[in-house]
């Protein structure tokens, strides 16, 4: 017997037996594309459907309005709620690379995304054009802080990892031009050309002050002593 025949065989059997329910006034297996649910005044309530892109759960209030969804297509399931205006505000998702939580304003528009992925957990402020400006991560290193332009450009940022922490400034164009930090040694301030070149190093340590000046190359042009 082929797998088709098996399959025929058991397609025959699964009928006869739903046949043998209804007989009997019985039926545990209901075959249907979709199912509307309404409420007492005729109105539908929640709609459960096959798509093409998976099975989805739609639930909608008294006027009609989508207020929550259930749905899994080819990238896993998703969970999602909207307001009395049937605007997206918050969207709970399981993909392939990980959990994810997104929350949107009253225009519906994504503002905040706090996502787990392999090297941690991230979370995502976005302004109201969807940009990227702020990102907060932590992975194996240590944790950190980036603050983004209006383009896109990182302007700030904030990391602790085993040597301590740091703070770095950029210029418009995403380049370091000042960077702040604390390891072992003590605390230490950088200052960089718009090339991002260190030109100037004030250091504090066990030995006292030192400040030190590069030229273009990163050559000592002068030094004042610890």
């Amino acid at each position: 017997m082929t797998a088709e025949d098996r399959l025929a065989k058991l397609e025959q059997r699964v009928t006869e037996l739903e046949q043998k329910l209804a007989r009997r006034g019985v039926l545990d297996v209901v075959r249907a594309n979709a199912f509307i649910l309404e409420d007492e005044n005729g109105k539908p309530r929640a709609r459960l459907a096959v798509l093409k892109t998976g099975p989805a759960l739609a639930l909608l209030d008294e006027n009609g309005t989508p207020r929550a969804g259930l749905n899994v297509d080819k990238d896993g399931p998703w969970l999602h709620l909207c307001d009395e205006n049937g605007k997206l505000r918050a969207a709970l998702a399981v993909r392939k690379d990980g959990p994810r939580l997104l929350l949107g304003d009253d225009s519906g528009k994504p503002r905040a995304g706090l996502g787990m992925g392999k090297d941690g957990p991230v979370l995502t402020l976005l302004d109201e054009n969807g940009d990227p400006r702020a990102i907060l991560n932590v992975d194996k290193d240590g944790a950190g802080l980036a603050l983004l332009d209006e383009n896109g450009k990182p302007r700030a940022g904030l990391n602790v990892d085993k040597d301590g922490p740091r703070l770095h400034l950029c210029d418009e164009n995403g380049r370091p031009r000042a960077g702040l930090n604390v390891d072992r040694d003590g605390p230490g301030l950088d200052l960089a050309d718009e090339n991002g070149r260190a030109r100037a190093r004030l250091g504090v340590g066990q030995d006292g002050t030192g400040l030190d000046l590069f030229d273009e190359s990163g050559n000592v042009v002068w030094s004042a002593p610890r």
